[in-house]
């Protein structure tokens, strides 16, 4: 059963914009037009990795606490990671496929 309080949470970090803002320093792309839709969905993103989260009931907890900032903060980090190593990833593929 979901956690109605937890999603309440998330949907303020989205609607707030707090997710958004605290996405602010990754670079997605050199256009700045470009860089704006990425980000935009990488925070949709994430909003989708919280409001999927296993423990739905740690989300609550933790922002009783005031922990939840920095929790958000390593999953937005880790999904930087993965977004950068794909990136690099097609990039290699394609240095490579141009080199043959």
């Amino acid at each position: 059963m979901r956690n109605t309080q937890a999603d309440l949470i998330i949907s303020r970090y989205v609607s707030e914009g707090k997710l958004y803002s605290m996405t602010g320093f990754l670079v997605f792309s050199e256009n700045i037009h470009r860089n704006r839709e990425l980000r935009s969905d990488f925070v949709q993103q994430i909003a989708l990795v919280l409001l999927e989260y296993k423990d739905i009931e740690k989300i609550q907890i933790m922002s009783e606490r005031g922990e939840l900032d920095s929790f958000i903060r390593k999953i937005i980090r880790n999904q930087y990671i993965k977004y950068l190593n794909s990136i690099h990833g097609k990039y290699e593929r394609g240095r490579q496929s141009i080199a043959k």
